[in-house]
């Protein structure tokens, strides 16, 4: 038999088993797959909202936030831009899972999404209108009106964060966080990557740092306005500590323990509210907010899901009990119930509202109620003062200090709950709302006025086009959802009748008896007063940044007011 020359034939043979030995490895290594949670996927999808074109990967972790058409909002979003853009869905997943994503995802309710580069290749500017086009998908097809959605809503833009690497990590630098582009975005996490211009003006956005050079170090900072280094490598804004740039020395690649130090450190304190309107994709003012942490404010969060009431009618709600409360169930304490907007979520109004932390600050109960066919029933009444008796009795509750708020239809409801039961209710903080009209009201006010006040609160965004509008003199006028409300709660409290002279006094259309205007943390509000008998009895606030949503200054605003009353 011939034979080549070259190596021996017992070392060919031992060459061709080792050959197939490492095609093997190699094999076996390639086909390498995780396996998710169930209900988990993974899936590629193509950009179809807009002409920019693209595709993405997204991971859907098993549970995420959909019980109430708000709930949404709860669900983090976290874009992911690697050093060298995945391939395929399988190896976004193995990425993913590698780096410590996935198990993030599945304990934090995070969608994780991989944009590819739209021009091919490598990140460009390009990319940046990829990633508007996930925002609206996100968002259910939409950037205007959450009602209005075309698809499923995953997530708002509240809960948005970036991890990036490498060259990902220069287009998140360069693009992402130039100008107002990164408005929606809660807070960044790089490895490496350059900056092309270290001096350039743009948004806050708080930033994890993880191996990169002095210039992205000096432009985070920069954007942050941080002027104090409150421990090593932590530096923060002292007039506004959520700004925040926290610096490690590591490698410049994806890395499964600092992604987690991330998480933990600023991407779940830190969340990013549009104060503008309820538009995801419109010019707007977005502002900053703290996550809550109910164990890190020490307070116990009691859920209670399609539980029964006294009726036998299954109610959802949630009971905010502050540690110091726990402590000392002897000592009374104020309660306040948040009713949320429509088809809302009661975790919400609690949440982004400021509620929760507002009540583990002050050491007051919060009780945040759902209620069914988002109506303003006396049925609904009905459950509300059921789940009031239910805290009187499981809590050490003040009743002379009970107190009703809530955004929107909240708003509505907490007029609604408050005139109907004048006697158990101090004080009302109405917000993105005007309150509550119904011709068989009138009668009952100018009967049971003299017996009862009900200071009250009205909270009006300027941009607010829900409830505010032009009179035929072109002067703005609030009052949009129910115009009679205002003159309802004037002659419920004896304080005469509400003027219509809106060219005179704008939005409010009467005049007030003092005024003062707020800045804090960038936002601007005054805040008008009507007083009886040397009290306040009621005040107007008007923001001139906000449109029909909120944050978590409604609950500071709201808390100041009724923490004045008692029955």
């Amino acid at each position: 038999m011939n034979r080549k020359k070259g190596f021996p034939a017992a070392a060919g043979k031992m060459v061709v088993v080792a050959a197939l030995l490492i095609a093997i490895s190699f094999f076996a290594v390639s086909c390498v797959t995780y396996q998710m949670p169930e209900g988990a996927q993974i899936e590629t999808v193509q950009n179809t909202v807009s002409d920019t074109g693209g595709s993405f990967y997204i991971y859907t972790p098993s549970k995420t936030n959909h019980r109430f058409v708000m709930s949404p909002m709860r669900n983090s979003v976290v874009y992911i831009y690697p050093d060298v853009p995945y391939a395929s869905s399988d190896e976004a997943l193995l990425g993913m899972q590698k780096n410590g994503l996935v198990d993030l995802a599945e304990e934090n309710s995070i969608y994780l999404i991989a944009p590819n580069p739209v021009a091919g290749g490598s990140w460009s500017e390009k990319d940046f209108g990829l990633y508007q086009d996930i925002q609206e998908w996100l968002y259910g097809g939409r950037g205007e009106v959450l009602f209005f959605t075309q698809n499923e809503v995953r997530a708002t833009s509240n809960l948005t964060y970036v991890a990036a690497e490498g060259s990902g990590a220069t287009w998140v630098n360069d693009v992402l966080a130039s100008g107002d582009n990164g408005k929606r975005v809660a807070a960044v996490l790089t490895f490496g990557g350059t900056v092309s211009n270290p001096s350039k003006k743009s948004l806050s956005i708080p930033a994890f740092l993880a191996g990169c050079s002095t210039d992205a170090v000096a432009f985070y900072k920069s954007l942050n306005g941080v002027d104090t280094e409150q421990e090593t490598g932590v530096f923060i804004n002292s007039s506004f500590p959520l700004k925040k740039v926290i610096v490690k020395n590591s490698k410049a690649a994806f890395s499964k323990k600092i992604i987690q130090q991330a998480w933990d450190d600023l991407f779940s304190t830190t969340a990013r509210f549009n104060v503008d309107g309820a538009a995801v994709l419109t010019p707007s003012v977005f502002y900053l907010n703290e996550r809550l942490n109910c164990e890190k404010l020490g307070i116990t969060r009691v859920e209670h899901l399609n539980e029964k009431l006294a009726d036998g009618t299954e109610a959802i709600w949630y009971d905010y009990i502050p540690s110091s409360v726990s402590a000392d169930m002897s000592k009374k304490v104020p309660l306040v119930i948040a009713f949320h907007g429509k088809d809302g979520d009661p975790e919400d109004i609690a949440d982004s509202a400021g509620w929760a932390a507002k009540a583990a600050e002050e050491g007051f109960i919060l009780v945040a109620p759902d209620y069914p066919d988002q109506g303003i029933t006396s049925e609904n009444n009905s459950i509300v003062l059921q789940i009031l008796d239910y805290a009187l009795e499981t809590y050490p509750v003040d009743e002379s200090r009970i107190y009703l708020t809530g955004f929107s239809m909240g708003g509505v409801m907490s007029g609604f709950v408050g005139l109907q039961n004048p006697d158990k209710i101090a004080a009302v903080a109405i917000m993105g709302s005007t309150g509550y009209y119904d011709d068989a009201f009138v009668e009952m006010v100018e009967s049971d006025k003299a017996d009862n006040d009900l200071p009250f609160l009205l909270l009006i965004g300027k941009k607010d086009m829900l409830n505010i509008s032009m009179d035929a003199a072109g002067s703005p006028v609030i009052g949009n959802i129910y115009p009679g409300s205002i003159d309802l709660l004037f002659k419920y409290n004896e304080l005469g009748d509400a003027a219509k002279d809106y060219a005179a006094y704008p939005y409010w259309g009467f005049a007030t008896d003092d005024w003062k205007t707020v800045e804090d943390k960038g936002l601007h509000y005054d805040i008008s007063f009507l007083n009886k008998n040397g009290k306040t009895a009621a005040e107007f606030v008007l923001f001139e940044e906000a449109g029909h949503t909120h944050a978590d200054y409604y609950a500071t605003i709201g808390w100041d007011f009724l923490s004045q009353y008692h029955k």
